[in-house]
Parts: C-alpha cells; sequence; structure tokens
C-alpha cells in the first residue's frame, strides 16, 4: 500500500520529469543519447580515412608552389632536419609574422625523413585533415548525442572543397595542424565534462597548448567550450540530470585555457607588422568576409588562393555596411530566439567566433598602400564546421533528406578531388588564381618570379609590368620590374621603377641600394647619397651599402666621408680588395 505522503511525492517527481520534458522539447534538441559500439567506432574511422584518401590521391603528386612554400619550407633553413639549432630558432623566431614553433617541427620530421621530397609533406596535411573529420565526427557525437549528424557533419568537412587549400597546400600545414588539436582538445573537454576522469582534462588542456604551438588562430577555444557547456546545459532543460553546470564551475574550468589564449595572443602580436587601417576597419572587411565565406559554403565553385580587397574600408561603403548590417541583425536574432532555436545559436556563434581572428590578417605588407585581401578558403576550415552541423541537425529531422545528402557527399568529394589538381604545380595555382581575379598585382607578381626561378626572364617581365598596372602594383612588383629593366640594359626605365617601389615602401632596403647606384651612374649625386644613407640605416652592417656610399661620395667631391665609407667597409670586410685600393688612392 502507498502512503499519501509518497502518493505526492510522486506526483512531484511526475511533474519535475514533464516540466523537463517540456524544457526539452522548447529547446528542440534530440532528447536521449545514442550509444556508438566499437565497431561502429571503426567501421568510421576507417570510412573517413578511405575517403579523405580517395579524394586527395592525385594531389600526392602535387610539388611545392611559390606561394609561401619557399619561405616557410624549401629556403628556411630552419626545417630542415630536426637539431637543436633548429628547434631553437622554431621557438624562438616568427616565420615571417606567425608563431608556429610546433608547424615548423614537423616540417623539420619531414625533411629528416625525405628532405624536400613533397609527397611526405602532402601526406602529412592529407593525414591531419583526415584525422580532424574523424574528431569532429567525435566531438559532434559528444554535443548532438545522434550517430547520423556526427557522420554527416564529418562528411561533410572530409570532402567539402573549401578545405582543399588548407589539406592540398604545404604552407597550410598551421592550420591541418593547429585544427587537429583544438578539436582533440575539444573533445576532450566534452568527455570530461560529461563525467569522466580529469586525465581528459589534462589531455584537454596539452592538446590546446600544442594547437596554439602550431597557429595561435584557435585562442578563442575558451569561448567555443562557454558555448557547448551553455548547449549542455540547454539540453538538460535547466535541470540537474546529468552533469551539473552552475555559472561559477562553467567559469573557473575555463581559466586555464584562458589564461594559455591571452599569453598566446600577447605574443602572436610582436609578429604582427605595423598597418594604416583601424581595428574597427578591418572588422568592416572581416563581416563581408564571414558573408563571402558562407556563399562560398553554400555555392563551392570559383575559389582561388587569393581575393584581393580594394580601395579604403569605411562604413560608407554599401559593400561593407549591408554585410554589417546583416551579421548584427543575425546575432540579436540568435541571441532573442537562443532558447527556441539553440542549434541556431550555437552554429553562429561557432562560425563567429573562429573566423573572427581573420578579420585581423586583412592588411598584408609593408607598403605605403597596403595589400588588402578579403580572406583565404583556409580561414574558414574549423568556422564551417558548425553550418556543416546545422545542415545535418535539419537533415536528421527530415529523413527523406537522407538519400540527396549522400549524393551530396559524392559530389562536393568529386569537386575537391578537381580542385586538389589546382595546387598540382605553381603555373597551374597561379594561373588559376588569375582566371578568378585578373587584377590581382601579388599574382602576377609571383608568377613572374617563379619564371625568374626556371629562367624564363621575358616571361617573368611580363608578368611583373601586369603586376606593377594591377591594383596600382605592389613595391615588391616596381622592384621586380626594376631588376628586369637592368637585364635590358634599361637604365631610366629601372630608376622609375625603383623610385616607385621606395615611394610604396619606403622601408626598402634593396630598391634603396639599387636606385643609389643608378642615381650614382647617372650623375645625381645627392640623391644617389639620400638614398644610399636610407639603405645604411635599414641595414647597417652591409658592405655594399659603403662601397656604393664611398664610389657616390668620391664623385661628388667628398673624399674626406668617402674615406670614412671605405674605412667601415674595411671593419665589415678587413680584405676587402677595392675598399683597401679606393683608400690608398685617395690617401
Amino acid at each position: 500500500m502507498i502512503s499519501r505522503g509518497a502518493a505526492i511525492g510522486r506526483r512531484r517527481s511526475a511533474c519535475v520529469i514533464t516540466r523537463a520534458k517540456r524544457a526539452l522539447l522548447s529547446y528542440n534538441w534530440p532528447v536521449a543519447d545514442e550509444h556508438v559500439s566499437r565497431r561502429e567506432w571503426t567501421f568510421f574511422l576507417g570510412g573517413v580515412l578511405l575517403l579523405v584518401l580517395a579524394v586527395y590521391a592525385f594531389s600526392l603528386q602535387n610539388g611545392f608552389v611559390f606561394w609561401d612554400d619557399p619561405d616557410l619550407v624549401i629556403d628556411n633553413p630552419a626545417s630542415h632536419g630536426v637539431t637543436i639549432p633548429n628547434i631553437t630558432t622554431a621557438f624562438t623566431t616568427y616565420d615571417p609574422d606567425l608563431y608556429v614553433p610546433l608547424t615548423i617541427i614537423s616540417f623539420q620530421l619531414n625533411y629528416a625523413i625525405s628532405g624536400l621530397q613533397p609527397f611526405l609533406y602532402h601526406l602529412t596535411n592529407i593525414l591531419l585533415h583526415a584525422g580532424s573529420a574523424m574528431l569532429v565526427g567525435w566531438v559532434f557525437f559528444r554535443i548532438s548525442g545522434k550517430k547520423s549528424v556526427a557522420l554527416l557533419t564529418a562528411f561533410l568537412f572530409a570532402v567539402h572543397p573549401i578545405n582543399v587549400e588548407a589539406a592540398a597546400w604545404v604552407s597550410a600545414r598551421k592550420d591541418v595542424l593547429s585544427s587537429f588539436f583544438f578539436l582533440l582538445s575539444l573533445g576532450s573537454f566534452l568527455e570530461w565534462r560529461g563525467g569522466r576522469s580529469s586525465r581528459w582534462y589534462v589531455i584537454s588542456l596539452v592538446a590546446f597548448l600544442c594547437g596554439l604551438l602550431s597557429k595561435v588562430s584557435i585562442l578563442s577555444l575558451p569561448l567555443i567550450l562557454l558555448l557547448c557547456d551553455w548547449l549542455n546545459h540547454g539540453r538538460s532543460g535547466g535541470h540537474s540530470s546529468a552533469m551539473p553546470l552552475r555559472m561559477r564551475s562553467m567559469i573557473v574550468d575555463k581559466i586555464p585555457f584562458v589564461i594559455l589564449s591571452i599569453a598566446f595572443g600577447i605574443v602572436s602580436l610582436f609578429g604582427k607588422m605595423g598597418g594604416t587601417f583601424s581595428l574597427f576597419q578591418k572588422h568592416l572587411v572581416g563581416m563581408k568576409a564571414a558573408l563571402f565565406s558562407l556563399w562560398h559554403l553554400a555555392a563551392p565553385v570559383n575559389y582561388s588562393v587569393v581575393y584581393p580587397f580594394t580601395g579604403v574600408p569605411s562604413i560608407t561603403r554599401p559593400d561593407l555596411l549591408v554585410p554589417l548590417v546583416i551579421i548584427i541583425s543575425v546575432i540579436v536574432v540568435t541571441f532573442l530566439y537562443r532558447k527556441k532555436f539553440p542549434a541556431f545559436f550555437f552554429s553562429w556563434w561557432w562560425f563567429l567566433l573562429l573566423i573572427a581572428p581573420s578579420f585581423l590578417t586583412a592588411e598584408k605588407g609593408q607598403d605605403v598602400v597596403h595589400v588588402l585581401y578579403l580572406t583565404s578558403d583556409r580561414y574558414v576550415y574549423l568556422a564551417a564546421i558548425s553550418i556543416f552541423f546545422l545542415f545535418a541537425f535539419h537533415v536528421q529531422k527530415a529523413p527523406r533528406l537522407a538519400y540527396p545528402s549522400g549524393m551530396l557527399v559524392v559530389i562536393l568529394a568529386a569537386l575537391s578531388t578537381m580542385q586538389s589538381l589546382v595546387w598540382k604545380d605553381t603555373e597551374t595555382l597561379l594561373h588559376h588564381a588569375l582566371a578568378t581575379t585578373p587584377d590581382s598585382a601579388i599574382v602576377h607578381n609571383n608568377l613572374g618570379a617563379y619564371y625568374d626561378s626556371i629562367g624564363e626572364p621575358e616571361r617573368a617581365a611580363a608578368e611583373y609590368a601586369a603586376a606593377s598596372t594591377s591594383d596600382g602594383g605592389t613595391a615588391d612588383s616596381w622592384f621586380n620590374v626594376g631588376i628586369a629593366a637592368l637585364r635590358e640594359k634599361r637604365r631610366d626605365d629601372a630608376i622609375v621603377a625603383f623610385t616607385r617601389a621606395v615611394e610604396l615602401r619606403p622601408s626598402f632596403f634593396f630598391a634603396h641600394l639599387n636606385l643609389g647606384a643608378l642615381l650614382t651612374d647617372t650623375g645625381r649625386i645627392e640623391e644617389a647619397v639620400d638614398h644610399l644613407l636610407a639603405a645604411q640605416k635599414l641595414d647597417p652592417g652591409n658592405l655594399t651599402v659603403y662601397l656604393n656610399l664611398g664610389i657616390a661620395l668620391e664623385k661628388g667631391g667628398n673624399t674626406i666621408d668617402a674615406r670614412r665609407a671605405y674605412e667601415r667597409a674595411l671593419v665589415i670586410d678587413p680584405e676587402n680588395a677595392y675598399a683597401k685600393e679606393r683608400l690608398a688612392e685617395l690617401k
């Protein structure tokens, strides 16, 4: 017989359960998690690996490209072998403006095994991409509790063409490596949050540290952890049926992650070159970049290695104002309806938080008129996962979409295979970029440098000339035009080109040096001395500067300062015959 008190207790329990169910239904989120057997995990991991290898198999024959690969790998001594000096260099320098020591060490390991054979470099990137796809499945199974959602999210991430740049480009190692550790850290945290042992928390923290050492752009992970906690709290309807998530614990367990983010954020600032645009202007461009990336996710065509941005960022520009209004509007709507549509709120904020660090990279170089890039495909590598998840979440609610979704995966895989072949070599990559952005100065300039490297100076000169007239040209493109003119003994044209180069970049050492020498030959001594003194300030230990400065001063009749220049040259190189000869003559 049940007592009255027990009956009341049961009714109260039933009321609590009913309220909990109502809360779960209002969140429109899966109520029960599914179980995944070891066999299912094995099939999933093997399937992802085979899928990625099938998509990228042909790209294993790709070579290096003249697009950061020389700076990071081919011509970078720090990447050539695992040695104590190389490891020290990796941890104490920027390459060129990013702190990526673990990425450099991964290149060292590749070099130690196969030298500069590109096959292993590409295979490493592809395996990291496959590993990240596996981790995506793990993470989003923990988040959604649904096998179908996790599987489709992982497959879309594995095969979408927007990820080809990260997977097929050797220099994008920093992106795939940092993303792998980001996902490992997030998955481990979710395991710990789900009640597993504290070792998972330690693994999460160590993985985050490794990710930051690969590339600092993942520093928003603590906010993603908070977002996941909010989502998990919502799934439990605010009740304690799962692990209690009080606000205090949600903040406290993120403190070590926040400390790491702040520390590496500060380190990264020392590697960044100064810019002319404000933080607000960069974020204006970033809002447009976010919508541009969303469009490229929905319409997977016309990808390029570069997406130039022309003009000065201003809120009065409709092409920047409209994206800003759209982004702010979506932010407001997702916040207001976060309880009714938590999947959309979660996905939108995941996307924004992970693409936001790339907003600061729009401005490149040291030119007075800076080169602006709208975005790069690899910047959305992690951010896009939430869009894949949102799609998979809605497919799971509409089973009739399962077959079309499978066909979509096949189509995207085919597009990715074709896109991966764009990275076959420098010429293929840059001609493909010019087909998309024909007026890109940086693409023309890099193509010219490539033709120079293979001994085709005429084709190089044509590309340099095109670069100097595209988007107003860059300092590098004008400098290369000057070099091409010197080869053809067109001295006056070289002077014009070098002059334009130093106008665009006053700190351009070699442009000042070459201009000083040419102006000396033409008898414009005062101008020559000015440029050579500018070069001296930029590189006080350069022998050629003092030799050229001595010649210019001597031709101008300033023998006292000429002698000082030659004496300084002998301090740098005591055996320099020309400096000795000129000093003897002047005495």
